[in-house]
């Protein structure tokens, strides 16, 4: 025998007012860097032969300067600079110089974000310092943070510190590189981190170095686009 089960009158009405839940719909934006650019620190040093008076002693030869950056670029990594001074007075001169890249985006216009994926490319790496681009060119940098604001150097502040610090996605030339990066945008949409971008770092995070060598490890990214997906119902500010 089948057991009928009576619904209750208020129930019904329910229903019918308010009717089955609404799908929500997503919207997608991809946004360009606010804010890139790159920094560098060199810690240089030589022998006491140096301040010999004897003819050539006493100079840094090499002359290359820090590396240089495209437009929309950032690097990271290292050079290393040593030359080996003639005997019997040998003036050895040691140069370690650290990249760091700094890319922000302004995401002012969001509350909460169901998503946020960092896509890049490799534009370059070299291996020598100084030297002739890889033909295959290698990410380099192992080491992405959120930014902890400007710092004072002898030039002036510039980007350097970081916390939060993640893993540089292992990516290719040819594929491109990706990374989901929503836990830091949404702890800078709800302000619980201040946005000061993101610092692309390593392999060596210490200066210091006496390099005996003038072996390098340093990558140029570029193309950075940041693409948001969220809830237009959750950030009444950002695009409908």
């Amino acid at each position: 025998m089948m057991m009928m089960t009576r619904v209750p009158v208020w129930l019904l009405l329910t229903l019918l007012l308010t009717g089955c839940p609404q799908p929500v719909t997503l919207k997608q934006i991809t946004l360009r860097p606010s804010m890139i650019d790159g920094s560098y620190y060199s810690s240089f040093s030589q022998t006491w032969e140096c301040s010999v008076p004897l003819p050539g002693q006493g100079t840094f030869l090499n002359g290359l300067g820090p590396a240089s950056l495209g437009g929309n670029e950032i690097y990271a990594g290292y050079e290393d600079i040593f030359n080996q001074g003639a005997q019997p007075f040998p003036c050895n001169q040691t140069e370690q110089t650290l990249y760091r890249g700094h890319v922000q985006f302004d995401v002012g216009e969001f509350s909460k974000v169901t998503a946020a994926t960092l896509t890049f490319r490799i534009d370059k790496s070299e291996n020598t310092t100084g030297g002739a681009p890889e033909n295959l060119p290698n990410s380099y940098g192992t080491v992405m943070g959120m930014s902890t604001g400007l710092k004072n150097g002898t030039n002036g502040p510039y980007f350097w510190d970081y916390d939060n610090e993640a893993s540089v996605p292992a990516c290719g030339s040819l594929t491109g590189c990706s990374v989901d990066i929503s836990s830091q945008v949404n702890r800078w949409a709800a302000g619980t981190h201040t946005n000061w971008g993101l610092i692309f770092a390593g392999p060596i995070l210490d200066s210091g170095g006496s390099p005996q060598d003038n072996n390098a490890k340093l990558t140029w990214y570029g193309s950075f686009r940041l693409t948001v997906l969220y809830n237009p119902a959750e950030n009444p500010n950002a695009p409908q």
